[in-house]
């Protein structure tokens, strides 16, 4: 999948869409494409699903509205043992997916305790998608976006090296929540030796992860 870009805005006809939405809330859209044939996003889904809930166990208490009046919660819900989210049999449900792992890493980074999204498909081009996404802080739902892209782009593709979604999560959290007093603290605090956090920190470069908003002074 590719990103095509990212809007910011109010899309206040999304309310009637789905009702998990906060009234008034901001919304990012973000616009991609889907590069590879159908066949490959519906015959790798399932494992693509369970190798996410591996990832990303949280994603576990999401609930799918469809326009119900019921906000996306994060309760564990007994139902979603299989799966939390809905099902359609298609290539949207990778898309679908995308939406739910950038909520996800976006109520982890910023704690946010209520997030809801929607996933657009298009009529022509029919390999294009617009996924809205609630949020607080921009650039961080923007860094979730392109974290998301490429976790699941990691999985469906072959990538050169895999791409470590917990060790990037467990640092953009640390420097986002200010855990600790001053950047030269973060290695001693993660357990990290210098080499490994400089990999990782070159990975929340790539994925515009906020710096300048959340690090602490050296």
């Amino acid at each position: 999948m590719k990103l095509i870009g990212f809007e910011e805005g109010l899309f206040p006809e999304l309310d009637n869409y789905n009702a998990g939405f906060n009234k008034g809330s901001r919304r990012l859209k973000v616009t991609i494409d889907t590069l590879a044939a159908k066949t490959h996003y519906i015959e790798n889904y399932p494992e693509l699903l369970f190798n996410t809930l591996d990832l990303l166990p949280n994603i576990r208490n999401h609930r799918c509205s469809h326009g119900e009046n019921e906000h996306a919660g994060r309760d564990y819900d007994m139902s979603h043992i299989f799966s939390p989210i809905k099902i359609v049999g298609d290539v949207i449900d990778t898309v679908h997916l995308f939406e739910h792992v950038a909520l996800e890493i976006q109520c982890q980074v910023a704690e946010m305790q209520e997030c809801s999204g929607l996933t657009c498909n298009y009529w022509e081009p029919e390999t294009r998608y617009d996924v809205f996404i609630e949020y607080e802080e921009a650039p961080i739902a923007e860094f979730s976006c392109l974290t998301s892209l490429k976790l699941i782009n990691s999985q469906i593709n072959t990538p050169e090296e895999p791409f470590n979604i917990r060790d990037v999560l467990m640092l953009a959290t640390t420097i986002a929540r200010q855990e600790v007093e001053d950047a030269s603290s973060l290695s001693s605090h993660l357990g990290w030796s210098n080499g490994k956090l400089n990999r990782i920190i070159a990975e929340l470069q790539e994925l515009k992860f906020p710096f300048s908003a959340h690090l602490p002074a050296a």
